[in-house]
């Protein structure tokens, strides 16, 4: 049954096989001859006598070539297995440097879309500010002008003064709803400048600025709004 177990084995492919049919033959072939020569079928020669003996050192032998086989088999495939997760563990770390590269590069792209959006907006806000001294020197030239202008220019005066208040306040309330949503946006576009931001966390640092940008689209949106129902702009529509 054992030599049976061994030559499938061979027949497998397994290589340490072969060393332990070779044991087990000589462990038999010694066995026969003792038995041969118990039962009268062989001499009692001094070679006989011992040769069971040899025959056990070589099974010995032979078990321990197999054995020696078997952990060279092993130790190979261990180092195939090795070998071959290096590989896929390389294989991760280029793809990982890939999309950190697209990411960098698409945060970066980002961030140069928001500078340009924020040099836009102060843009706009320095041409308010210049607006509203304009509308204020001519008030004072006005004012300078018609101080002794009769009633209806002193109506006229008084409601330019109160539409140039309504400017001013439209400018502040406009500002003051910008500056929350300009704040954050600037905020978290310095520490991507600076690199503070983990990778791990850069998705949730786009998130907050496209909800900033949403929600200073919805503010330009109101003012748009604000300015079409404006009376002063309806009066300046209506003035020949």
């Amino acid at each position: 049954m054992l030599l049976i177990s061994g030559v499938i084995a061979l027949r497998r492919g397994r290589k340490e096989a072969k060393y332990y049919l070779a044991g087990w033959t000589l462990f038999l072939i010694g066995l026969i001859v003792y038995a041969g020569k118990t039962m009268g079928v062989f001499p009692a020669t001094e070679f006989i006598e011992y040769v069971t003996l040899p025959a056990v050192l070589l099974e010995v032998l032979m078990f321990s070539f197999a054995l020696a086989d078997r952990i060279n088999v092993y130790r190979f495939e261990k180092q195939e297995a090795q070998a071959r997760a290096l590989d896929i563990a390389t294989q991760k770390e280029n793809l990982l440097a890939e999309q950190n590269a697209l990411l960098e590069q698409g945060v970066k792209t980002r961030t140069q879309e928001l500078q340009k959006a924020n040099d836009l907006m102060r843009n706009q806000q320095e041409e308010l500010i210049a607006q509203n001294e304009r509308l204020q020197q001519q008030q004072e030239e006005i004012e300078a002008i018609n101080q002794n202008l009769e009633y209806t220019v002193v109506q006229r005066t008084r409601k330019i003064a109160e539409a140039h208040q309504q400017i001013v306040d439209f400018a502040f309330m406009n500002a003051h709803e910008l500056r929350g949503p300009l704040a954050r946006v600037l905020g978290l576009n310095y520490l991507m400048k600076l690199g503070a931001v983990p990778p791990g966390e850069v998705p949730e640092i786009l998130a907050k600025i496209d909800e900033s940008a949403e929600e200073m689209d919805q503010v330009v949106k109101k003012i748009t709004r604000r300015l079409e129902k404006s009376e002063v702009l309806n009066r300046g529509k209506e003035r020949p």
